[in-house]
């Protein structure tokens, strides 16, 4: 009798293995409908089950979830109905799990949810089971082995998840020491070659703005690690970017800071994606870990500028913008005769100028009589005092009107 009993818990359980796997399998497909569907009340608690399921996380990372939830529920259920506890080979693909998760940005409590939400889903299909086939009291006798499962296999989890946190804590040290100028020793080489880096080349650094919805750096490090590369024949660009290579994220009050090496930056700022674009400064690309730093340097200036202008901003190309928004105070002495000028005036100055000098273009560019464009360079030079003619007078327009562009007035 006995026998028969123990064979009737082990069928028991494969019997919920099975349909664990379908439920969650049908409510991946077809969302939480599934839970108004079932007609037993095993499906009604999974349907509030995922009704406290945070809402913000993305495909990736629920995926995880409900993969590690599935996952464990079979793994406990075969351990139950077998009568063994668990084995190191039963640990492994539970440790790669949480590693997983954690690439996709869930914490570790969301690791021992997802274990606890499957051993209290298993025990709970496993007890109506029981109570129908009248055997509640020999299932109970295994409540300790079922749980046994359920805190090894959260440990394992955790474990990989703690060895990806790893990764991130390690990236914001690293960061940290950029951005103290503490570039020297044999600790921080070791540090980015835990990371991927090779410390004596060549470096790149983005600043931006935290997003709208901010993200953990174990998100951002995942996703900007894991991002797939170009397909065949495509130009790297914001939506075909070369997979990045080695990444450091770290993120801090107000900012977040991308170190990479080894990938186009087109392919970086791409995986960032646009919820990051509007304030982003990337950094000169700049070699061993010192250039880490002064990259790091470049990438702040430019998130100044960027934040001015409301659009991305490299360093590369728009250095001399971001020098004089850096020492304007100190300029600002220079041009104070053209204060109140009127911007028209510095607008035909400037075109003027960039169009090589040539009165026909700029006129044409501004759409004006070439007469109009010479009477507009000569009042410039009567209201100044500055005779656009004249080389220094030229270059103190210009840095007027460059100033006044990087600190957000005048024309842009």
């Amino acid at each position: 009798m006995e026998a028969d009993v123990e064979d009737l818990i082990s069928r028991l359980c494969a019997e919920a293995a099975a349909s664990f796997s379908d439920r969650e399998r049908d409510q991946h497909e077809a969302g939480h409908e599934a839970g108004h569907e079932a007609g037993h009340e095993a499906g009604h608690e999974v349907e509030r089950e995922d009704r406290d399921e945070p809402e913000d996380r993305d495909g990736d990372r629920d995926g995880a979830w409900r993969d590690g939830v599935r996952e464990v529920a079979v793994a406990v259920l075969d351990g139950v109905a077998r009568r063994r506890l668990p084995g190191p080979d039963d640990l492994v693909p539970h440790r790669e799990w949480g590693h997983r998760l954690g690439e996709s940005g869930a914490g570790a409590a969301r690791v021992a949810d997802a274990c606890h939400t499957a051993g209290r889903r298993v025990w709970d299909d496993l007890s109506e089971r029981a109570r129908a086939h009248g055997v509640t009291g020999e299932l109970i006798s295994r409540a300790g082995l079922c749980w046994a499962w359920v805190h090894a296999l959260s440990a394992a989890a955790i474990q990989g998840h703690t060895a990806d946190t790893s990764v991130v804590d390690t990236a914001a040290r690293l960061v940290e020491a950029l951005f103290a100028g503490r570039t020297g020793g044999v600790n921080l080489a070791g540090q980015a070659r835990r990371l991927g880096f090779d410390p004596d080349g060549a470096f790149q650094v983005v600043c931006c703005r935290p997003a709208p919805e901010p993200e953990t750096a174990e998100a951002l490090h995942g996703r900007l690690r894991t991002r797939p590369g170009p397909s065949a024949g495509s130009r790297p660009g914001p939506s075909t970017g070369t997979r990045p290579g080695a990444v450091a994220v770290a993120v801090r009050p107000g900012l977040v800071v991308v170190l990479f090496q080894g990938g186009e930056p087109d392919g970086v700022l791409g995986a960032l994606g646009p919820a990051y674009a509007e304030c982003l400064g990337l950094g000169l690309s700049r070699t061993g870990l010192d250039g880490a730093a002064e990259s790091l340097t470049d990438a702040e200036a430019a998130l100044r500028l960027s934040v001015a202008r409301g659009r991305p901003v490299s360093f590369e190309d728009e250095w001399m913008p971001i020098i004089l928004m850096l020492d304007a105070d100190r300029l600002a002495p220079l041009v104070s005769a053209s204060a109140g000028a009127p911007a028209h005036l510095e607008e035909a100055v400037v075109l003027w100028a960039y169009s090589d000098f040539s009165i026909p273009v700029a006129a044409r560019r501004l759409h004006l009589h070439p007469n109009t464009l010479k009477y507009r360079l000569d009042r410039w030079r009567e209201v100044t005092g500055w005779d656009p003619r004249v080389r220094r007078d030229l270059e103190l327009t210009l840095l007027h009107h460059n100033l006044n562009t990087v600190q957000g007035r005048g024309r842009r």
